[in-house]
């Protein structure tokens, strides 16, 4: 009898013919081996005569030509047959895996890097897709949500601190109260970062007067 040749999706070996493992393929008969699949191709099955392009939201490298992977948050890919999958521009982000598009960071929060992280401490944005937080103007504070700024209340300005000294180990503060004609019967530091606008989690209460302390 004639000699067949090996079918494409697989080659010859010795007198008979194998199977195309997974991450690679023939598309012509009568070979002796099979190729591997290109950047952003895959073949997952034993045997298969063409490889296969990755879905938009996915993406494989030539390390693993047998699967295909999600993009991750922050990351996305809209065209098929990709080997990497691209940042999300400053100010947008995914919200899942194997997404094929960015959306803007909402309002409350702002970032880079594929990341949109809530404003915290004295930062807001009141608008979406925003790379920073910014500050509110003066005497005025966040809302609740770190969005809008709103006007502060008398309770909770201040004090301006005049001075700080470390002696023995003791931090010493002196500061002046705000103007106001309510009695405060105690006051609250908490430490905010200038740079980050976050808060400390540690709070000194400090027992004050309406006045000035020290």
């Amino acid at each position: 009898t004639l000699c067949q040749p090996c079918s494409a999706g697989t080659y010859k070996v010795g007198n008979r013919c194998e199977f195309c493992s997974k991450g690679k393929s023939q598309t012509q008969i009568g070979q002796s081996r099979c190729t591997s699949c290109l950047p952003g191709q895959y073949s997952n099955f034993k045997g298969l005569p063409r490889c296969l392009q990755c879905s938009p939201g996915q993406a494989i490298s030539s390390s693993n030509t047998s699967n295909c992977a999600l993009c991750d948050i922050g990351q996305y890919t809209s065209t098929a047959g990709t080997s990497i999958c691209n940042t999300c521009a400053p100010g947008k982000t995914t919200s899942v895996k194997g997404s094929v598009q960015c959306t803007n960071c909402t309002k409350g929060k702002a970032g880079m890097n594929g990341k949109c992280e809530p404003c915290t401490g004295l930062l807001h944005t009141d608008m979406e897709g925003q790379t920073k937080c910014i500050s509110c103007p003066s005497k005025q504070v966040p809302d609740s949500n770190n969005i809008a700024c709103v006007t502060a209340n008398e309770v909770g300005n201040g004090p301006t601190i005049t001075s700080v000294e470390a002696i023995d180990g003791k931090l010493f503060l002196k500061w002046t109260l705000p103007i106001t004609n309510k009695t405060i019967s105690h006051i609250v530091i908490i430490p905010i970062n200038v740079d980050t606008g976050k808060a400390d989690n540690n709070r000194l209460i400090v027992n004050g007067s309406t006045k000035t302390s020290s």
